[in-house]
């Protein structure tokens, strides 16, 4: 595992109020302009190979429903629909989640996201659930799961690429068009957290979740600009994920509030 680094040190002296250090804030986001933008991970996103659990959980604000992608793992699978993750909204305004096949999905309901306002979505699995319960999909701390094709998921296949966000490693569909934020990772089931991360619409510090998340990019407080990419660590493992065909206006002081 990577070394651990402090969320104070991460982005800047943003983490929790303990020992004096300042409260946690958000202050950025980054927008996508769902032609080509997006972030790869500069190394293969192996946190989830072989998990029978995991989380996702980030905010949204899409200005397009058309079969937008939010982000994406692959697994070295040249058909597109067999990657280790991918999840995007459709033009039904729901959340879709694939897992490793076309077979295995997750979808939320109808029109349970909405356009041009933030919201939070939370992606989760617990493979010992009972079958039509194992995968969920949370809205704004409400669970909107819509259909579950999960009888046969079994453990999540071994990764081949970084992490993507706001594209498809394969090139599937279309690129996210609109504002990510907060986005984690954790690889296991956080389903009775869902209220707590989505806390009333604001963004708090995950880090005082009992269970951290494996992965953090807080999409902008702790990303650099080099002049020509956003380098973006995230806040506990070290992860680096860098931008591509962004410029540095892609930060925005748009965020959930």
């Amino acid at each position: 595992m990577p070394m651990q680094i402090s969320i104070s040190n991460a982005i800047g002296g943003g983490g929790g109020a303990k020992g004096g250090t300042p409260s946690f804030s958000n202050s950025n986001s980054f927008s996508f302009d769902g032609v080509d933008e997006n972030f790869l991970g500069s190394s293969t996103y192996t946190e989830l190979d072989g998990q029978n659990n995991y989380t996702f959980s980030f905010w949204i604000k899409p200005t397009s429903f058309n079969n937008r992608m939010i982000f994406s793992i692959g697994n070295g699978q040249s058909d597109y629909r067999f990657q280790q993750f991918f999840a995007y909204v459709d033009t039904n305004g729901r959340i879709v989640m694939y897992h490793g096949s076309v077979s295995y999905l997750l979808r939320s309901q109808t029109s349970s996201v909405t356009q041009n306002v933030w919201q939070h979505v939370l992606i989760c699995r617990d493979h010992n659930e009972a079958i039509g319960q194992k995968g969920k999909i949370f809205i704004n701390g409400l669970d909107k799961t819509g259909v579950e094709n999960t009888r046969y998921w079994v453990n999540t296949t071994n990764a081949t690429t970084g992490l993507c966000i706001g594209e498809h490693t394969n090139g599937y569909l279309s690129p996210f068009l609109g504002n990510i934020d907060e986005f984690a990772i954790w690889s296991t089931d956080l389903r009775n957290d869902a209220a707590t991360i989505y806390n009333n619409g604001v963004p708090n510090d995950l880090n005082e979740l009992a269970t951290v998340p494996t992965t953090w990019h807080r999409m902008g407080e702790n990303a650099v600009w080099n002049g020509s990419i956003w380098a973006m660590t995230d806040v506990n493992g070290g992860y680096i994920s860098d931008s591509v065909y962004m410029v540095e206006a892609n930060r925005t002081t748009d965020v959930p509030t």
